[in-house]
């Protein structure tokens, strides 16, 4: 008895291995920051867009005092406080 490879065979085949690795692409995704979402709650995303947001303010402003404090020392400004 020889099985005839159907259209349909080769259709259903491609279906079931695309699902495979949409399994196997979810579970290594769900598996990299578990401790993350522990963390910061289910909306994960936000808070790293937010926390980066925030660290990139806060070295702003580190940045914008080491300036004031040089320019106080210096009694003037350096070039690169006309931005």
């Amino acid at each position: 008895m020889e099985t005839e490879i159907t259209p349909q065979i080769l259709t259903i085949g491609g279906l079931v291995v695309f699902l495979l690795v949409l399994l196997f692409i979810r579970y290594f995704q769900n598996r990299q920051s578990p401790g993350q979402r522990l963390r910061y709650g289910m909306d994960h995303s936000q808070a790293i867009a937010e926390m980066g947001m925030r660290t990139r303010a806060e070295a702003e402003r580190k940045e914008r005092e080491e300036r004031k404090a040089h320019e106080q020392q210096q009694g003037e400004m350096p070039p690169h406080a006309y931005r």
